[in-house]
């Protein structure tokens, strides 16, 4: 909060004030002094056009100034009945009067002379029933509101100094003058001494302590459940504050000074306590001064008031204004709260004073306490809606960019469970077990991410990635993910031209692992001789795994440029080692019944898809590459589809029980039986697990076991392999129709109500068709692919011209899913399918033609002995001493080869070895199984920061950069001498600044301690400019200075000179970082560099400053007032150089207004030259404006422009630019351009107004232009539902299918009926009839 001292009053004669005392309800300010003196003021504030409604920025008048005849003494005590309008009045003869409002004046209404004593003080119960009067003596009289006397006692060697009513009314409590405090209940029987911490009443030095003031609030205390409500303040500076009469453990604090008087503010959220500094140095009249405290005794704020002897001070009703009575003078401070609000997106978020939800108030005994709820009011400005939000009490609240971060206290049983089992570390032993939340909240307050912490929030700030938090000694950074907002195009959830690009993005990435084992292949046979495996993997390694890991990671950029390279050295590699030469001298092209390019590709798939799931949890992998969350073809997506299709690929069609048996229990059941496994682990480990990929429970090992299984049966069942084909495209087909009638829309649902087990394993279980499919045609495109083992050079053409036409046709039918149902790994559809056979027919062909046709004819093969074998392929004809290949199980050599093809003894099978390559691909399981296990061992390791994705670190602590930053180790306290005072966030830096003056400058990216920076205040906000710069610092008595954050000294101005004081609110602009908007008391100044512009009178909280406007909100009506929100609570402010610029385009011209622009430029100025040059039809100027300030659309107009001839039309044109259609309209009616008026209308979709202009024309309309604005219309009352009124267009259009629509909804079908007769034979929509029909 800040406090500025706004007015002062002086009472006549200099008499010297004892009291004041303001009324909560009215607004009357009653006055008492010396020799008799009471008055009654009333402040009300002049309005000022609206703009400063309920500010306090506007002129206060005096709109009462009446004196009080009747007392002849000194007036010492005052006080209202806010309940019943009354105010009671003594003075130190004890003489007591109460006074009545009428006709707007007041009147003495009773008397009361008990002529012994003087009177010690006077308080009504909260509802205005009772007053208790206490007198020096002892005596104690309770009367009622009509004068009638309750009750009456005196206190036998008693003396009195106070009096207050507990806030339920049962109870008394009294304060003695030797400081002790004595309750009695309300029919004067005494209850008990309360317990007084602070001093030692009565002590043995003889020394008493006197009471200043009690003050016990009476209404319910916000925002918290057990917030303390009785201050008991000693004149020696020391201060109680209890929660109830029973509190053994008061707040204890010392103010320094003499204390006076002290009152609480209207919600109990502040006590304020007047008196004289007891260690000023200085003269007299700089002593006096009020302190702020909390109700936990935490000093907010200290106000300086001059003047000799302050007696008294009261609140205003809301708690704006406070009065103080200071001699012979009152003076007035203005209170600016610290609101719990932001401003985003056009939308005011705030906490409602009165929103509050239920909670127990302070009573006599202790009670259980309800759960204290919060309303949050998301108000959007510009369509006046407001959206409510309840959550736990709230801390703090930021907001930036597009969304809002919402810091609360867990304080229910359920909520407070559920964040202690997920905070890491957390052990039942620590004693504080307090737990806080940040929710992240769009517009409309929809928690889009959350983050339970055990540090308080008491500071925030937020930027368009992370969000900043800290308590007293801590500070944690937390990395939030919001849903991603894309277009949706048909049943896609992504722009369709995004996906078609995704799918070849992938492709490319691909492809530099492929290019890495080229090198390889060329490299290793060069260098390295094919006996010695341990070198050709050292030489393999850099070259496959290494780039595998960049390019994901790192290098993630320069994938396309390395694959283009690539490309052009491998041409020409091609032509200079004459390939196609060497190629065509071959006679002979071995296959076999796996190929080694086979091999090559299943390595490479295991390769890409390790190196993905171990590097996805580190901040370097690149997050396209992801798996899409529905819809998408990133490359993470094509794991599982790979491994089904090389399982496929390599398996056989079952032909016997003994080949289905091998296939259900030697493959797909143990591979169901590791999912269990993992499923079981990630249970009892609480590993984190992505649900949006395959359910809660079911994992990629789930999907290829059930896949093997329902394959294999399927497999089983057919009598030739022939078949394959049209029973997976058919599996396919159905699978697709069932997504699109709603199977697709389940799956991709987002349900938040208790679930059952299909539910939370519905992506899991809905894809295992669509992968069973590709399967099943994996299997037969292996048939066809290795159809025959060896082929002569024509063959081996052919069956790569084959492939790539086969590719050709894949990645067509990819595109064309992008535009019809999508691609989607979670469901597996057809596009997933096409998209995965593109890439496998893709790399296939790549790599018969790479490895097979082209190095293996450039390098010959070796056998394992290292013996070149011969360029032409051994004679097929049997040779005595040959043998056969030898052949495994699941592999038979065709017919025609069986009799023919002999291998030599001396010669092995050609197979080239890829040391890395054949290793991964040979045990495939064992690696993939190991990767997995890494994932899991480098994911725990990095929880506490990437899974978590936080960073947390202690103020003392010096983080250099590291990737954990310096984590707190749970259970150790440290403490701290120097607490946090002011955090603030941008988008490049961190500034967290402590009590001494010391501001930490951190790093945002990677946490690094950068600089510290040192002032000579206690900082109390702070605020970062748009580019990083520079920071506006205002220190805890309204000193605001500017910090400078850049290296670069040489190229920014000096601020070290500026320095305003009675600042409490600054706000830098979003598109210039030296414009500054700041709040001097009731003042607003804009700072262009160090010059001031002149003020701005405003008292609205600034919410931002962009395009040289400023959008401040007056949320002391909508808040405290509690008025409800409307536009005029929204004020907008325009910079000097905006007004400026205005004046000169109205009153001068525009030459001097553009050479004001180029001393002064910014887009908003230039766009509003290029808009009066445009009414002015000076093209030229126009056009050098917008090509200023960027915008495309009015340089495509000028162009526009200078092809029309006619003035009238061009100034039609440019109305309708600006959004004057109306305007528009009117010109090119006036231009005799009905044509032209009428496309504007149709083009602003207003077709009421095109059948007028219609009618205006009279002839040359023809029927069918009517027909079309009367079915548009008919459409425009559909969508409203309106089906009376859409009939009688659709019937005027003879818009039949329309029409038949209407009758139906409009349930008339007799007359559907009818339509029979007025459609002609075989139409379509008899069909639709007959099914309207059929269904009544």
């Amino acid at each position: 909060m800040f406090v500025y001292l706004s007015k002062k009053i002086a009472i006549p004669n200099n008499v010297k004030l004892n009291c004041i005392a303001w009324n909560k309800e009215e607004g009357y300010i009653a006055v008492a002094g010396t020799e008799g003196l009471l008055k009654v003021l009333k402040l009300d504030q002049a309005a000022n056009n609206g703009q400063n409604k309920g500010g306090l920025a506007a002129v206060s008048n005096l709109s009462m100034n009446q004196t009080l005849d009747g007392h002849k003494e000194s007036v010492k005590v005052v006080t209202w009945n806010d309940a019943q309008q009354k105010l009671t009045s003594s003075d130190t003869d004890g003489v007591i009067m109460v006074w009545m409002l009428y006709k707007s004046a007041w009147y003495e209404e009773m008397t009361n002379d008990r002529k012994k004593s003087t009177v010690a003080g006077m308080s009504w119960t909260s509802d205005g029933a009772k007053i208790c009067i206490v007198y020096e003596d002892g005596a104690i009289i309770v009367g009622s509101v009509d004068g009638n006397r309750i009750f009456g006692k005196e206190l036998k060697n008693t003396h009195l100094s106070g009096v207050q009513w507990s806030p339920d009314n049962r109870l008394i409590l009294f304060a003695l003058a030797n400081g002790e405090c004595h309750l009695y209940d309300n029919q004067g029987n005494f209850a008990m001494k309360l317990s007084i911490k602070c001093i030692t009443p009565g002590s043995s030095t003889g020394r008493v302590h006197h009471i200043a003031s009690i003050s016990w609030f009476s209404g319910r205390p916000a925002n918290n459940r057990n917030r303390p409500v009785l201050a008991i303040c000693y004149e020696n500076g020391k201060v109680q504050i209890m929660r109830n009469e029973n509190d053994d453990a008061p707040a204890i604090f010392d103010t320094n000074m003499r204390n006076v008087d002290a009152k609480w503010n209207h919600d109990g959220s502040v006590l304020a306590i007047c008196g004289t500094s007891l260690e000023a140095a200085t003269p007299l009249r700089d002593t006096n001064q009020v302190c702020f405290y909390s109700p936990l005794g935490r000093l907010y704020r200290t106000l300086k008031v001059p003047g000799s002897d302050i007696t008294s001070l009261s609140w205003e009703g809301k708690s704006l204004r406070i009065a103080m009575a200071v001699d012979s003078f009152i003076y007035f401070a203005n209170i600016r709260p610290d609101y719990i609000w932001c401003y985003f997106e056009k939308t005011v978020v705030f906490l409602n004073s009165s929103g509050s939800g239920t909670s127990t108030s302070t009573s006599t005994t202790s009670s259980a306490t309800v759960t204290p709820m919060n309303v949050i009011t998301f108000w959007n400005t510009v369509s006046n809606q407001s959206f409510l939000k309840e959550v736990e009490p709230t801390l703090c609240l930021a907001a930036s960019n597009e969304h809002c971060v919402l810091g609360v206290e867990c304080v229910s049983s359920n909520i407070k469970e559920i964040a202690l089992s997920t905070l890491e570390g957390r052990t039942g032993s620590t004693q504080d077990d307090r737990v806080y939340q940040l929710l992240l909240c769009n517009s409309i307050g929809t928690t889009v991410d959350s983050k339970y912490t055990d540090i308080k929030p008491r500071f925030v700030g937020i930027n368009s990635g992370y969000v900043a938090i800290a308590s007293y000694d801590e500070i944690l950074i937390w990395h939030y993910h919001t849903p991603k907002i894309m277009k949706e195009l048909g049943k896609n959830d992504v722009e369709v031209e995004q996906s078609v690009y995704d799918t070849f993005g992938s492709f490319v990435v691909i492809l530099t692992t492929f290019f890495g084992v080229i090198l390889a292949r060329i490299v290793t046979h060069s260098i390295c001789p094919r006996s010695n495996q341990t070198k050709s993997y050292f030489m393999e390694f850099p070259l496959i795994v290494l780039p595998g890991v960049f390019f994901v990671t790192i290098a993630a950029a320069y994938s396309g440029i390395f694959v283009a390279l690539m490309i052009v050295l491998s041409i020409w590699f091609i032509w200079k080692s004459c390939a196609f030469a060497l190629a065509k001298k071959r006679t002979k092209f071995y296959i076999g019944k796996r190929p080694i390019v086979l091999s090559v590709l299943r390595s490479m798939i295991q390769l890409i898809t390790s190196i993905c799931i171990l590097a996805v949890d580190f901040k370097s992998f690149h997050r396209l590459y992801r798996k899409s969350e529905f819809f998408g073809a990133q490359l993470m997506d094509t794991g599982i589809g790979f491994f089904v299709f090389s399982m496929g690929f390599v398996s056989q069609r079952p032909q016997s029980r003994i080949d289905l048996r091998r296939s259900v229990f030697g493959a797909a059941l143990p591979m169901i039986l590791i999912g269990c496994v993992r499923t079981l682990l990630v249970i009892l480990l609480n590993y984190h697990l992505a649900e949006h990929e395959y359910g809660r429970h079911l994992n990629a090992f789930f999907i290829l076991g059930f896949t093997k299984l329902f394959g294999s049966l399927f497999g089983y069942l057919l009598s030739s392999d022939i078949k394959l084909l049209p029973l997976g495209i058919g599996i396919l087909a159905c699978h697709q129709e069932f997504l699109s009638r709603g199977i697709s829309e389940y799956v991709e649902s987002k349900r938040m109500e208790p679930m059952s087990l299909l539910d939370v394993n519905r992506q899991g279980l809905f894809c295992i068709p669509g992968f069973v499919g590709m399967y099943l045609l994996a299997i037969y495109f292996s048939k066809w692919l290795r159809s025959k083992a060896v082929l002569n050079y024509r063959e081996m053409l052919q069956k790569m011209w084959h492939l790539g036409l086969l590719s050709l046709l894949f990645w067509t039918l990819c595109s064309a899913s992008s535009y019809t149902f999508g691609i989607c790994r979670v469901t597996c559809n057809v596009g997933y399918v096409c998209w995965i056979f593109a890439l496998f027919s893709t790399m296939l062909t790549l790599a018969f033609f790479v490895f097979e046709f082209i190095i293996n004819s450039v390098y010959p093969v070796e056998d394992i002995n290292g013996k070149q074998l011969e360029k032409e392929t051994f004679n097929l004809k049997e040779r005595p001493g040959d043998k056969k290949i030898a052949t495994d199980n699941s592999e038979e050599i065709p017919d025609d080869l069986k009799d023919t093809i002999k291998i030599p003894d001396d010669i092995k099978a050609p197979r080239v070895t890829y040391v890395i390559c054949e290793s991964v691909n040979t045990n495939g399981l064992t690696f993939f199984l190991g990767a997995n296990l890494f994932t899991a061992i480098s994911s725990s390791n990095l929880h506490g920061v990437k899974a978590r994705k936080e960073k947390r670190f202690h103020i003392d602590d010096t983080p250099t950069g590291v990737e954990l930053a310096k984590d707190l180790l749970q259970g150790q306290q440290r403490r701290v001498n120097d607490p946090i005072c002011a955090l603030a966030l941008s988008e490049k830096l961190l500034l967290v600044a402590r009590e001494s003056g010391v501001i930490n400058e951190y790093s945002v990216a990677n946490v690094a301690l950068r600089n510290r920076h040192t002032l000579h205040s206690k900082v109390h906000k702070i605020a970062i400019n748009c580019n990083s710069t520079r920071a506006a610092i205002i220190d805890h008595v309204g000193v605001m200075t500017l910090l400078e954050l850049d290296d670069n000294r040489e190229t920014q101005l000096n601020f070290s000179r500026v320095e305003r004081k009675d600042v409490w609110a600054v706000s830098w602009a979003k598109d210039n970082p030296l414009l500054l908007a700041l709040m001097e008391k009731t003042r607003m100044y804009i700072f262009r560099g160090n010059d001031p512009e002149e003020p701005i009178s405003c008292s609205g909280y600034i919410c931002t400053f962009e395009d040289l406007e400023i959008t401040s909100v007056l949320l002391d009506d909508i808040i405290s007032i509690g008025e409800l929100q409307n536009s005029s609570h929204l004020i907008q402010l325009r910079v000097k150089s905006l007004r400026d610029t205005d004046d000169l385009l109205e009153h001068v011209g525009l030459e001097d207004a553009k050479q004001f622009i180029e001393d002064n430029p910014h887009p908003r100025l230039w766009r509003l030259l290029a808009e009066s040059a445009l009414k002015k039809l000076e093209l030229d100027t126009a056009e050098n404006a917008f090509v200023r300030c960027a915008n495309y659309p009015g340089i495509k107009l000028i162009k526009r422009l200078r092809n029309i001839n006619t003035q009238i039309l061009q100034r039609a044109e440019i109305a309708a630019f600006y959004g004057e259609f109306d305007e528009a309209e009117k010109l090119y009616m006036d231009a005799d351009r009905r044509d032209l008026a009428i496309d504007l209308r149709m083009t602003l979709c207003d077709w009421f107004r095109v059948v007028q202009l219609y009618r205006m024309g009279g002839a040359g309309v023809s029927d069918q232009q009517m027909e079309t604005a009367w079915r548009e219309i008919g459409h425009h009352f559909a969508n409203l539902k309106s089906w009376e009124s859409a009939k009688e267009y659709y019937e005027k259009s003879h818009y039949l299918e329309g029409f038949m629509d209407s009758l139906y909804h409009m349930e008339q079908f007799d007359e559907l009926e009818k339509c029979v007769d007025k459609l002609p034979e075989k139409s379509p929509l008899l069909t639709k009839l007959a099914e309207m029909l059929v269904s009544v």
